[in-house]
């Protein structure tokens, strides 16, 4: 499988919180390939930037001129770019480029603290005619336009004044309005207008609210690299980092955190490779049963699902305990009887992947449930594992009215699942 590639220029933050360390964690998350290009250093933390250092601008148009070379980027991202000079080396570089250019113009820190020049407004002005779509945030756009202003419709005139400077679309981040409910908006050139609500998460510690405003606009990047068009690029975008920051959020509010993180962990592995194809018509799902589970509430899931997206993939809801409730149940039924901890993914079922099911696969019909079964998964889970007399390493049933067929992968372990999903897939294990 190919992966497209995106051009990340931008600047190194040395906890990897935010810049270059943040667009390659997203990148990877969205199955897709970074070629960097460093265009400042800083020293930085959650309390406030101490030093930039601007990176030569005949070193970063020949960076960029190096990367751009192999014409194999399907997009660019521009992050933080610390003077003038920097921006007009970049926007020489990048003109005539016929690949979607995600403009993030960064000015300031998380912390407050200015990252750029003064007159680096000027240089960015001159970028944006280079870029496909503009994501500033409500400072930012207020610096570029010289406006002032947080409500959607100030904000909407903001974009407005920036279409008319010359720049193609604009989405304008709501993170720092004082409206209860944020709101995201994107012009774009032909006057079309759309809005992206958004519920407010209450981070404990700076450091989970660092590198936002960087990850968004490089997920924008690379869903366009995908072939997404731009409205459809920041709602699905703009989904996944949600999904991102409310676990990182859930991990730091959950009493059990290894356990949760154990958990995020191996639902960003296993997203990276799920494809549509393993996706049912219900979405898929990750539950996972702990080491003495004694009810559903140890029991950790997706609280929506895992859907098809384009031709990509989305993540609905957030991880907590007590699901999602099917796979949950057969997590937590399998643990109870067998005292160990267990994964379970549910997976489409299709006659090219029953093939490569083998010996530990247990079949089960519906049709076969007593009328007095209290739940089917559970009773369904209860059968298997008392036919094999251990964790059976795939659960299938060929559904029944308004059901659907399914098979569900099982597993002691993350990396044991992985490799029982990579055998259904036709991998040897």
């Amino acid at each position: 499988m190919t992966f497209p590639r995106v051009l990340v220029i931008a600047g190194i933050d040395p906890t990897g919180r935010a810049g270059i360390a943040r667009d390659l964690a997203a990148l990877g998350q969205e199955r897709a390939e970074g070629a960097v290009v460093v265009s400042a250093l800083t020293v930085q933390d959650s309390r406030g930037v101490r030093r930039i250092q601007p990176v030569d601008p005949s070193l970063v148009a020949e960076s960029i001129s190096t990367a751009l070379g192999g014409r194999d980027i399907d997009a660019v991202k521009v992050g933080l770019v610390a003077d003038n000079a920097t921006c007009r080396a970049i926007a020489s570089s990048l003109k005539g480029l016929e690949v979607p250019v995600v403009l993030d113009p960064v000015m300031r820190a998380s912390s407050g603290d200015l990252l750029t020049c003064e007159d680096t407004v000027a240089g960015l002005r001159d970028l944006m005619l280079q870029a496909t779509v503009l994501t500033p945030n409500i400072p930012e756009a207020e610096a570029l336009t010289g406006q002032n202003g947080t409500s959607v419709e100030d904000r909407f005139r903001m974009a407005s004044s920036l279409i008319w400077a010359g720049a193609r679309a604009v989405m304008i981040k709501g993170g720092h309005a004082e409206e209860g409910r944020g709101v995201d908006i994107l012009l774009e050139g032909d006057g079309r207008r759309t809005t992206y609500p958004f519920e407010r998460l209450e981070f404990r510690t700076r450091d989970l609210g660092r590198g936002k405003g960087c990850e968004l606009s490089t997920r924008i990047a690379a869903l366009m690299a995908k072939g997404l068009d731009l409205p459809e690029a920041v709602r699905v975008a703009r989904l996944r980092l949600g999904e991102r920051l409310s676990s990182e959020v859930m991990i730091d509010r959950f009493p059990q955190k290894d356990a949760m993180r154990d958990y995020v962990t191996a639902l960003d592995r296993l997203l990276s490779e799920v494809t549509r194809d393993c996706i049912p018509e219900v979405g898929t799902n990750l539950a996972y049963a702990m080491q003495e589970a004694t009810s559903l509430k140890d029991v950790l899931g997706l609280a929506g699902r895992v859907t098809p997206a384009g031709e990509s993939i989305a993540v609905a809801g957030s991880p907590r305990p007590g699901g999602p409730h099917h796979t949950a149940k057969i997590a937590f039924t399998a643990s109870r009887l067998l005292s160990h901890p267990v994964w379970v993914m549910n997976h489409r079922h299709a006659p090219g992947f029953l093939k490569n099911l083998g010996s530990e696969h247990v079949v089960v019909s519906r049709n076969d449930e007593p009328p007095n079964a209290a739940s089917t998964m559970e009773w369904m889970t209860e059968r298997a594992v008392k036919e094999k007399g251990v964790l059976p390493s795939y659960i299938s049933d060929d559904g029944s009215k308004g059901k659907e067929p399914m098979i569900r992968i099982l597993a002691k372990s993350p990396e044991e699942l992985l490799r029982l999903h990579r055998h259904l897939h036709g991998e040897t294990i």
